[in-house]
Parts: structure tokens; C-alpha cells; sequence
């Protein structure tokens, strides 16, 4: 059974060790929304990955906080459910979308079954990896050199897969040459976070012909037949990230021809479960799955770590040690790209497989909130 006797959510402001330049901009901070669980297996924390702007996604950190403390929590408070899917489905019962909201307590209650079944949460999930292949995303680059040194010493590092942001003002020579500096096996991924337009078609068809392996989400969430268009033409895979929302949204794409490829976010489409789900049917229907990230803390990227337990195939995922963001964690434990290459699966600790610095969120916090037995507390830092 799953319960949570009371949940806290702690919004921390943390700075990251490098600036990330994307099409919606400059990210080198980032608001935080964190949510700690207790319950009678132990106390469990999960993320919400929610950006603090309307840029990726509809949802953002306030809006999540909102939904959470105003009307998802007080539902599921001192709740028993039988599984994950029970208190998912309880979330869905007059409460349309906010994914990423809900998506913080889903992937919470998948902790507190494995820990009541005294499972790691990789083995509950059905993961079989043991190690993960990393892939880091970077920012956007006007020189080719700086984006090419940086790619070799990603690649030295253990590295096996580049994704770098992209914008329509980007000069494509830089992508030919980054190209022809780095080894044949690294993959190449390029990510326009849906930034161009119908009248880029040209432009976009070039970009495909570049050099890269694999263009992500060229144009905006709702364009399928623009995708379909391109993705008949391209000599390359397109993938399909902000508009893959639930099963529907993949059953569309699939039926198109939009896409060859998909990323899974659990918080894009509402938690592990669904996940696990779009997984499947994306297999069945021919389409490679791989888990993408959200510059997550230590504590959103262990959930991802244990969903490509199970979610691994061709293309390689946004997996990379914390210390590719964040110079100090909020976990305990700090990671590194092992021998061969990876991170490595946690099949030895219970639950999520990691224990939360206290000390650190509240260093962090700007903002939290207490609710217990149905009543919103709020309570200043």
C-alpha cells in the first residue's frame, strides 16, 4: 500500500557550473521545485522538472506549485492506494494536464512500492541494464572552435553521445565541421526545442544533411504534418520530444510518418508509469525511445538513471554524471562516467537509491509549503 502521511514541497534556486545557451535563451540558473514524502516505509524525495518559464512547456515551476498544493496533495494526503497506477489515476480525476505536477508525486509513490517491496527501484520498474551510456547536451555555439573543444574533452571524458541546442540564426558550417573533428562512433544530435518555423523548411532540410545522426524537435509541439513533411524528405531520423505528451500523441506521429525516434521525460508526460507505457508502444510501433533530461539535481536524474534501466536501444539518452550541471548536488552521493563508459544502475539500495543533503535544500530554499492530513500549511523559510 502506498500512503503519504504528509508531503513537503521545497522550491530551491540553485546556479549551474555552466551557462547553457538554447533558443529560448541563456540558462544558467534554475528554480527548483523539490518534493519530500513521508510515509510509513521512510521519507522519499522526487523532482518536478518543470522550467521556471513557459518556454519548454505550459507548466512552470509556479504553476506546478499551485496545482500540487492546491489540489492534487489535499486529494492524495493520508490516502491508501494499492500501486503507482492507482494514485496516478486518483490525480487524473477532474484535473486535466499539469504533467510535471503530478508527475513529482507518481514517480514518489514508485519509491515508496519499491521500498514496501524492499526492491531497488530499477528492478521494480523491470530495468536489466546495469549501465547507462552518457550523453551530454550542449548549449548553442557562433564559433566552431569553442563548440569543437568542448566536444573532444566531453569525448575524453567518457562521452558517447553530443547533443548541442541549435537556433535558426546558427551558421550549418559549424555543424559540418564539428562533424568531420570528432570520431565516426560518437553520436550527433542536434535540438531546436521547436524554434523553427514553415518558412524554414530549406534551412531545416540542410541542417539534416550536416552531418548529424539525429534532429530533435525541429518546429513546435502541434506541427505533425510539418514534421511528416520534412522527416519524408530527410536523410535522418527526426525525434519528437515537447509534442509526445501520452500514447495519443505517439499513435498520431507514428500514423504520420513524423518521426523515427521519441524522448521520454517522466514529468513531460506525467511520471514513470506512463513512461514505461509510451515505451512499449513506441517499440511496437517502430519508433526508438530514449530517456531525455531536464537539467535535473541528482534527485530527478536517479529516477531517469533507473527508467533507462529499461529504456535503452540505438540512440543514447541525456544521462550524465551531476557534476555536468551542478558543482554542488543536493545528493549524498556524487557519480562519474565509469570504466567503458556509463553511469551505473543502482541494484544494491532500495527505493530511489539515494539519500538527500537536508542541509543543502534548506540553504537553498526560497520557498516551501507542509501539507499534512488534507490541510495546506504554509511556513516561511
Amino acid at each position: 500500500m502506498i500512503q503519504f502521511d504528509a508531503i513537503e514541497l521545497f522550491e530551491v534556486d540553485m546556479t549551474m557550473c555552466r551557462s547553457i545557451v538554447t533558443s529560448h535563451g541563456v540558462i544558467g540558473s534554475r528554480r527548483i521545485l523539490l518534493v519530500k514524502g513521508t510515509t510509513a516505509q521512510g521519507v522519499v524525495w522526487s523532482e518536478c522538472g518543470a522550467l521556471s518559464l513557459p518556454t519548454y512547456h505550459y507548466e512552470t515551476i509556479d504553476t506546478a506549485y499551485l496545482a500540487l498544493s492546491e489540489w492534487i496533495l489535499p486529494r492524495i494526503i493520508g490516502k491508501n492506494f494499492e500501486s503507482p497506477e492507482a494514485l496516478r489515476l486518483e490525480m487524473e480525476q477532474g484535473i486535466n494536464g499539469h504533467y510535471f505536477a503530478k508527475a513529482s508525486i507518481e514517480m514518489a509513490s514508485w519509491a515508496v512500492a519499491a521500498l514496501a517491496r524492499k526492491l531497488p527501484l530499477a528492478t521494480l520498474l523491470g530495468g536489466t541494464y546495469s549501465r547507462v551510456p552518457c550523453g551530454a547536451v550542449m548549449g548553442s555555439y557562433s564559433d566552431a572552435d569553442p563548440l569543437i573543444s568542448e566536444a573532444l574533452q566531453l569525448i575524453e571524458s567518457g562521452y558517447q553521445r553530443l547533443k548541442f541546442k541549435i537556433r535558426p540564426s546558427d551558421d550549418l558550417a559549424i555543424f559540418s565541421r564539428l562533424r568531420a573533428s570528432i570520431p565516426s562512433s560518437i553520436q550527433l544530435f542536434a535540438d531546436a526545442n521547436g524554434s523553427y518555423s514553415d518558412s524554414d523548411d530549406t534551412t531545416v532540410l540542410s541542417l539534416c544533411n550536416c552531418g548529424i545522426d539525429l534532429l530533435e524537435q525541429p518546429f513546435k509541439k502541434d506541427e505533425f504534418l510539418r514534421h511528416a513533411i520534412i522527416q519524408k524528405l530527410s536523410p535522418i531520423p527526426l525525434c519528437l520530444d515537447e509534442s509526445i505528451e501520452s500514447i495519443d500523441h505517439l499513435e498520431m506521429a507514428a500514423a504520420l510518418g513524423a518521426c523515427q525516434s521519441i524522448s521520454i521525460k517522466p514529468g513531460r508526460v506525467g511520471g514513470m508509469g506512463p513512461s514505461l507505457a509510451i515505451y512499449r508502444r513506441a517499440i511496437e510501433l517502430g519508433v526508438v525511445p530514449w530517456v531525455g533530461g531536464m537539467f535535473e539535481t541528482g534527485i530527478g536524474r536517479s529516477y531517469n538513471l533507473a527508467l533507462s534501466s529499461v529504456i535503452q536501444g540505438h540512440w543514447i539518452g541525456d544521462m550524465s554524471p551531476s557534476g555536468r550541471y551542478w558543482l554542488d548536488d543536493l545528493v549524498n552521493c556524487r557519480d562519474d562516467i565509469g570504466m567503458g563508459g556509463g553511469l551505473a544502475v543502482n541494484y544494491s539500495k532500495n527505493g530511489a537509491g539515494f539519500s538527500v543533503d537536508e542541509a543543502a535544500v534548506l540553504k537553498l530554499c526560497i520557498r516551501k509549503q507542509k501539507i499534512a492530513n488534507k490541510i495546506p500549511m504554509n511556513y516561511s523559510n
